[in-house]
């Protein structure tokens, strides 16, 4: 699978721009600010169907302007056409080969990304909810059925919620909805555990061959039992739980255990990152858990996922800048910016070139 090419109409800072892409490497060269991670935000968007920057719809219209469209031409996936149009206030519209979807989430899996953003790191892979929203998404492009499953979670326990809230909430209703959350709630977490074992293991092996004495951590932390092979003696200890803590979720309004609680360590050296680890640890975590991701991808498809890797270098010498080019080497396509160019040499490595300036792009071949 891979993008042919992509266009963008009234998109943040872009008027209107148009780019085709090479099935494998392509470099989005340009200054800060020019626009380059705006090109990157605008396909996974028709990847995931919301901003990896947690951008709201009114942020990435231009400004002035009623709305934004973006179209991505496909080649070798269930659609060969994306479009999404957005306009704020009102839901996006999005169409596959010109028929509209009826949800986002049925954009998600046709064309499966891994997007790698250091400027994410402080106020996503630092925090442990961040982490459980980095691997819903990855596991959501993988498993419409987990998917599915987080929908029906969140509507759940929106239900409990609204009961809380209640100043006499109905026993009898209570229970019927704390029984289906602790049914979906396994089902979410094992395969959460499933998935996390894989990503361990492949983030372990990246993380060693950038800190060579160092190990990495990945854990889950759940607020419901997760342990035991009977599912139905598991789902009947997180329903135990749940009841238990009636109490508790009535005085704070909300009910308090649940996957959408579960929480993600990362361990360097068996140490918290938040607490412990060094600012050039914590990005080298982040790396070897984004090219894990992509590994977990190929895994469980057998396709190679649509890499969006938006300025790595920064901060890295030419020798760690061009060690992590290498390991974007066939890995399927890669769509990478950087605001370095000559010092590097990317222009003799043979990636289609572009360059951004202004909300305008130009071919450099």
């Amino acid at each position: 699978m891979y993008v042919a090419s992509v266009a963008l109409h009234d998109f943040r800072n872009y008027h209107s721009a148009s780019l085709e892409l090479a099935p494998t490497a392509t470099l989005i060269i340009g200054a800060n600010g020019q626009g380059k991670s705006n090109l990157l935000e605008a396909i996974g968007l028709l990847s995931i169907g919301k901003s990896v920057r947690g951008a709201p719809d009114a942020e990435v219209v231009r400004w002035g302007t009623q709305g934004s469209r973006i179209a991505c031409e496909l080649v070798g996936t269930a659609a060969s056409r994306l479009e999404m149009q957005i306009e704020p206030g009102q839901r996006k519209q999005v169409r596959a080969d010109g028929a509209a979807l009826s949800s986002l989430s049925d954009l998600i899996g046709i064309m499966r990304t891994v997007h790698l953003a250091p400027d994410v790191i402080d106020y996503q892979f630092r925090s442990p909810s961040g982490r459980r929203r980095m691997l819903d998404i990855l596991i959501s492009q993988i498993d419409q059925g987990y998917l599915a499953a987080l929908k029906r979670h969140r509507r759940i326990v929106q239900g409990i919620n609204a009961l809380c809230k209640h100043e006499q909430p109905d026993a009898s209703v209570m229970d019927v909805w704390e029984a289906q959350l602790a049914w979906v709630a396994v089902e979410i977490m094992s395969r959460r555990n499933e998935v996390l074992k894989a990503l361990q293991q492949a983030a372990q092996r990246y993380f060693e061959g950038l800190f060579r004495s160092e190990s990495i951590e990945i854990k889950m932390r759940t607020t419901l039992p997760a342990d035991g092979e009977d599912e139905n003696e598991l789902r009947d200890a997180c329903l135990e739980a749940l009841r238990a803590a009636r109490g508790q979720s009535r005085r704070m309004g909300f009910v308090t255990k649940g996957a959408h609680r579960d929480r993600f360590d990362v361990l360097i050296g068996g140490r918290l990152i938040e607490a412990h680890a060094s600012q050039g640890q914590t990005k080298g975590a982040y790396f070897a858990w984004k090219l894990a991701e992509g590994d977990v991808i190929e895994q469980t498809t057998g396709e190679k996922p649509l890499w969006l890797v938006d300025d790595p270098f920064s901060e890295m010498d030419r020798r760690r800048a061009l060690g992590l080019l290498d390991l974007f080497r066939d890995r399927g396509q890669v769509i990478l910016t950087t605001a370095r160019d000559s010092d590097l040499g990317l222009d003799t490595l043979g990636f289609a070139r572009w360059q951004v300036h202004d909300g305008s792009v130009t071919s450099l071949e």
